[in-house]
Order: C-alpha cells, then sequence, then structure tokens
C-alpha cells in the first residue's frame, strides 16, 4: 500500500473499513512522524497519501479512531511530553487534550467513545488515568501497584482488558474495573512452583546523583531487611 522512503508504522483501519492510517517518518535526518490517511477499495486499490498532521517537525504516533469513527486520538510530543490529542477524522482541528505534564506511554479508547484511558508511569509504577474525551478532565483508576500493557477496551464501557504484572505477581491478563480499581485475572501462565517463592516488594526511593539531579530507585532489600543483607 505504501512505496515512500519513509518508514511506516501502526497502521489502524477506520471503522468503516474505507481508509487506513498510519504514522510515517524520515529513515534520516529530521526527528519527525506525521500521519498519513489511505483510501483503500476494492482488492487493495488505493489512491495517494493524504498527510493529516502538519509538516512542522513536530513528532506524532500511534492514531486511534473513536468507536464511532468521527474522532481520532494520537500522542503528540508538541507540548514537550508525550501528551494525548484529539483531531476529526479529516485531520482538521488538531487540538492538545491532555495536561498530564507526563509522557504517556499508551491509551485506548473506551466503548462510550466518550472518555479514554491513558497510561503514565511514575516512579516506576504504571497509573491508569480516565481521561474526558470532551473536556481533558483525568481522573485516576484506584489499581494496585504495578506494570501494566497492551490496553484493550472491552464491551462494558467501564472496564478494560490489560496485561499486568507486579513483584510478586506473575504476567498475566486481567479485566480491570476503572470505577473500583478492581482487577480479575484471566489467566494465569505461572508456574506452582513460583507461588512459593518469597518474592520481595521494592520500596520506592529518591537520591541526589553526583550532578545534583534527584533520581527516583527502586530499592530491593531482603525479607528480614537491611541487616538481613549485612
Amino acid at each position: 500500500l505504501t512505496f515512500s522512503e519513509e518508514e511506516c508504522t501502526s497502521p489502524v483501519w477506520s471503522p468503516d473499513g474505507a481508509r487506513v492510517v498510519y504514522s510515517a517518518s524520515p529513515q534520516h535526518g529530521r526527528r519527525q512522524n506525521d500521519l498519513y490517511s489511505l483510501t483503500v477499495g476494492v482488492n487493495g486499490a488505493h489512491g495517494a497519501p493524504q498527510r493529516l498532521t502538519p509538516d512542522d517537525n513536530v513528532e506524532c504516533w500511534s492514531p486511534a479512531f473513536s468507536p464511532d469513527g468521527a474522532r481520532m486520538a494520537l500522542l503528540s510530543n508538541r507540548s514537550g511530553f508525550d501528551e494525548l490529542w484529539l483531531m476529526a477524522s479529516d485531520g482538521t482541528r488538531l487540538t492538545q487534550l491532555t495536561q498530564l505534564g507526563r509522557d504517556i506511554e499508551e491509551f485506548v479508547w473506551l466503548a462510550d467513545g466518550a472518555r479514554l484511558v491513558t497510561l503514565v508511569n511514575q516512579d516506576a509504577c504504571d497509573v491508569l488515568y480516565i481521561i474526558n474525551a470532551n473536556d481533558g478532565s483525568a481522573q485516576r483508576v484506584n489499581c494496585p501497584p504495578g506494570n501494566f500493557s497492551t490496553l484493550q477496551r472491552c464491551a462494558d464501557p467501564d472496564a478494560l482488558i490489560a496485561g499486568y504484572d507486579a513483584p510478586a505477581s506473575a504476567p498475566a491478563l486481567y479485566r480491570v474495573e476503572l470505577s473500583s480499581g478492581a482487577m480479575q485475572a484471566l489467566t494465569n501462565a505461572c508456574a506452582a512452583a513460583l507461588d512459593q517463592v518469597p518474592f520481595v516488594t521494592p520500596e520506592h526511593v529518591r537520591y541526589v546523583s553526583g550532578d545534583g539531579w534527584d533520581i527516583p530507585a527502586l530499592l530491593y532489600t531482603p525479607p528480614g531487611g537491611l541487616e538481613d543483607a549485612r
């Protein structure tokens, strides 16, 4: 479908199946990503790609259509952080949605099309925020500390499916209830022997480096504390 010299990633179909939107970046030179739309017809016939984002040396990636196809969410570093932006499905009205002041790693539209869930790393733990798609207001989901990945919406607009692991929990798929933060394991690939291992939950600490930077870190100590380590 594409034959340019740019590297193309993150393709998504529009809900009506008529277009593919993807991210493309130069192989060399400028650090820039742009979103393009490609209309695909019967037997793969297609026209020329249409640029959706401004050609202004800014990175835009991870396009995702709203469930009704009217809007598109994307990540962009235009503000200095990797924040969530919205545009109309034709590329007009590009506006910044979130003001979290942190880099968003992932996001997913919820089934109601009125909200999204973002994944943000804070002090080595992943935090989920529900984002209002109209005003950008953010509400933190009260989940146990750990690491989330591969957020996927489900039919219930108040839940999502995600990969999750923690220092004492092996990776598995979970259903996350957004109102309460309650989590239900859907898979269990953990070997039975691991249940007997005394995994250590680290302590979040901060220290000042030699050049004055404040560094967040995870401190793992033996089950009996630092005295056991000595």
